[in-house]
């Protein structure tokens, strides 16, 4: 065999191991086009990839455009008539009309039924297409920013992102914005299993319309064995999404509400209208425990985009429709996208079995009533065993009640409410003209027939409601946790976190602090960071008296057992207390122990809050910026294999909840409240895990503008060590160490070649002189 043979064998056979090593899989295009509302990937047996394209555009309510024309292109407004068929507004003369026939416009999306106003669309759509994935596949997403005027990016909510944190999608944490004009490629594995959604955080975009669902289907098909429950489980067809809807842009109002500029205007007047009264200014609508719930008037409520104004009649109206047979058991998918408000989510006629929150299967719980807070997600089972009528409503109502009509429990219901219907396919499905024949069967609670609710924000209802609590705490797992995952009781580390109004502006803050961005991205433009780190970041040993706006980090170490303890607390009871649906990035934990305030018998109002946490050393009169436990209370914690796990987190008002996982996952993650606004005003902070055993991002993401990459680099990244990665105290002996030991073997080569030409040379002199 001649060498050049061999160098020949040895370049192929290093091809193959490389393709084999890199990642030449098999890949997948799913369709996701503008009248899909779902779009599904293979199997992974035959594809190891999917690729997705999502589109973000800014458009308009009731109008249809013409796919694939530019930005900022003619559309077609239409609104719904009497007989709730879309209509075209006819055009005033010499406008040009535009065809919008099915195959070339995206669909009038109608919101509500009144609400004519712009909004974000992914892929012409809100909310954005479904995206159904298969556990374990590589997920590839190309998202192009056709905005004129603003960043944008895409949380993928739920997935760990283990590896790879700068895919997780927070604009200045994770990476930098996708700029007007620029695409972004995100790879990802889908992993964990379950119910997940994608949703922009940057600004306030998410409530405006940036969102949709992510299914990663179970590998395992087990499970309906293991629950007991026979089901059929279609996430094209039944997979739900909520959304508080508002008359005005998301950016506008929070501009209201922030530092008590909360003037609204009349529910029928014009929304430019300057204040003249002092009625205008709104105060928060209240639970039945008394606390806060809306920190912006509600408008209007959909239900996988679609809904009702309390003003549009039935038949004006389009709902969502979800279509099943009679005599089955199927498996719903509910995801929270709301800005603010909880939805307590019923069927009409229909018990509602509960299996699963955030990604893992729950020992089923039955329940007439499920509450579901921003970020959330929740599977249930229905079973449809009625026989008499074929069309029921899909209830998601606020958890707000008219306090000014009693003085006692149970105080009666503001009718603010999200609306969609549940058809048995035996008939044909309901039209517009059809809403306003189907019957009512909203669940009557009463003492002989006795409710349940999954989920409260509170301990319980007062005994007048009638209405049973199943709290988070109180769930068990289906699955064992594996023990690798599996924190233990007592913790390594611990952080304790007051989410609450105290400042001097009353805003949200943590610990007293609201949070700022920084300029750069902490995971992937470190260095630029560190330039302005000095300037922005939050000094954790300030009292914050005369506020804190800064870049609020906290440090965890790597591989430990980590507790955070988040609280609602304060030092001061108001009208402003309220419960918080909290959210980890980049892990989900296991829901410890939650602890409540004080409750008035009589009332269910909430009196106090709880003693078991207290502000001290560096708190003040009115900020709790160090709470601590209460020495005087003896408070043991534990962790089972059966604690139920969430990403997600309800905290009561004036309560806490205990959360544990394991520090593994090493990067920059966000933790935050899920309400919209509360996140915006600084109710957030970056949990650095483990900086020194962090992955490096790929090279194409230190700057900002256009990045793609492949998969071959996405596997190389993946397949990243933490574990080899040495502590930074330890780094400065070992790139020293390296740096002698390259100076030495260069030193050594040179010598090396040095001899060798010079006994060539020798030899070569001396076969000269033979010859000569």
């Amino acid at each position: 065999m001649s060498p050049m043979t061999t160098v020949i064998i040895v370049v192929q056979c290093l091809i193959v191991f490389i393709n084999h090593s890199w990642g030449q899989e098999s890949v997948a295009n799913a369709v996701c086009d503008e009248y899909m509302t779902a779009c599904a990937c293979p199997s992974l047996e035959e594809a190891q990839v999917c690729h997705f394209q999502l589109r973000v555009k800014q458009l308009l309510t009731f109008t249809r455009y013409q796919i694939d024309a530019p930005p900022g292109s003619q559309g077609k407004v239409y609104f719904i008539n009497t007989t709730g068929q879309l209509q075209p507004v006819s055009p005033v003369p010499p406008t040009p009309t535009i065809s919008c026939e099915e195959v070339n416009c995206t669909e009038a999306n109608t919101v509500d039924g009144r609400t004519f106003r712009s909004f974000y669309a992914i892929n012409g759509r809100i909310p954005g297409p479904t995206l159904i994935i298969h556990e374990n596949q590589t997920v590839v997403a190309d998202v192009e920013n056709l905005l004129s005027d603003e960043g944008i990016s895409i949380h993928w909510h739920g997935m760990h992102q283990r590896n790879t944190p700068w895919m997780d999608g927070i604009g200045f944490i994770s990476q930098c914005p996708i700029l007007p004009g620029a695409s972004f490629r995100y790879i990802f594995k889908a992993y964990p299993p379950g119910t997940f959604w994608y949703h922009s955080h940057s600004g306030a975009q998410r409530t405006d319309g940036m969102y949709g669902g992510l299914i990663v289907l179970e590998a395992s098909n087990t499970t309906q064995h293991d629950l007991g429950i026979d089901f059929e489980d279609l996430p094209e067809r039944h997979t739900i999404s909520f959304l508080d809807w508002q008359r005005e842009e998301s950016l506008d109002l929070f501009s209201k509400i922030h530092s008590k500029i909360r003037y609204f205007p009349p529910a029928d007047g014009p929304v430019d209208v300057v204040p003249t009264s002092s009625s205008d200014f709104y105060f928060p609508t209240q639970a039945a425990d008394g606390s806060g719930i809306g920190v912006l008037k509600y408008w209007s409520g959909l239900i996988n985009g679609r809904g009702i104004h309390s003003s549009v009649p039935l038949n004006r109206s389009i709902l969502s429709l979800f279509e099943v047979d009679k005599g089955k058991s199927y498996r719903f998918r509910l995801i929270g996208a709301q800005s603010v408000y909880a939805f307590n989510f019923s069927i009409d006629a229909h018990r509602l079995t509960v299996i699963a929150t955030d990604g893992y299967f729950i020992k089923p719980v039955e329940t007439d009533f499920l509450i579901i807070h921003t970020g959330e997600r929740y599977d249930i089972i229905v079973t449809t065993n009625e026989t008499e009528y074929n069309n029921f409503f899909i209830r998601a109502h606020t958890l707000e009640l008219e306090f000014n009509t009693n003085e006692e429990p149970p105080y009666s219901q503001i009718p603010h409410e999200a609306l969609a219907i549940l058809h048995y396919s035996r008939d044909e499905p309901p039209s517009p003209l059809d809403y306003g024949t189907i019957v009512s069967h909203q669940k009557n609670c009463s003492e002989g027939s006795q409710c349940t609710a999954v989920n409260c924000p509170f301990q319980s209802f007062h005994p007048s409601y009638n209405i049973h609590c199943v709290n988070v705490y109180e769930l068990k797992l289906l699955y064992p946790t594996p023990d690798y995952e599996l924190p233990s009781s007592e913790a390594d580390n611990e952080l304790i976190f007051n989410f609450a109004f105290e400042n001097p502006q009353r805003t949200s803050t943590i610990n007293g602090r609201n949070f700022i961005f920084p300029s750069a991205s902490l995971q992937t433009q470190t260095e630029e960071f560190d330039k302005e780190r000095e300037k922005i970041a939050c000094n954790l040993d300030d009292t914050c008296e005369l506020g804190c706006h800064c870049l609020h980090v906290h440090e965890i170490p790597y591989k430990k057992t980590v507790r955070f303890v988040i609280s609602t607390v304060g030092l001061s009871m108001s009208r402003r207390r309220f419960s918080h649906p909290v959210h980890l990035h980049g892990h989900s934990f296991h829901v410890v122990a939650t602890g409540y305030g004080t409750y008035n018998q009589t009332t269910g109002r909430i009196l106090s809050s709880s003693d078991d946490l207290v502000c001290s050393n560096g708190s003040t009169r009115s900020l709790c910026v160090k709470p601590q436990w209460n020495d005087e209370k003896v408070l043991n914690f534990t962790v089972d294999k059966w604690t139920v796990r969430k990403d997600t987190v309800i905290v009561p008002a004036g309560g806490y909840v205990v959360m544990q996982f394991i520090s593994d996952n090493p990067g920059f993650w966000f933790l935050h409240c899920h309400i919209e606004p509360h996140q915006l005003e600084g109710m957030a902070l970056v949990v650095d895990e483990a900086q020194a055993q962090q992955n490096p991002p790929p090279k194409g993401m230190r700057s900002c503008g256009n990045f793609t990459w492949t998969i071959a680099e996405f596997n190389q990244k993946l397949n990243f060590n933490p574990d080899e990665q040495e502590s930074d105290r330890f780094a400065w002996w070992k790139i020293a160490l390296l740096s002698v030991s390259g100076v030495a073997v260069l030193v050594m080569i040179v010598i090396a070649t040095t001899c060798i030409y010079r006994r060539c040379r020798r030899k070569k002199m001396q076969s000269y002189n033979v010859l000569h």
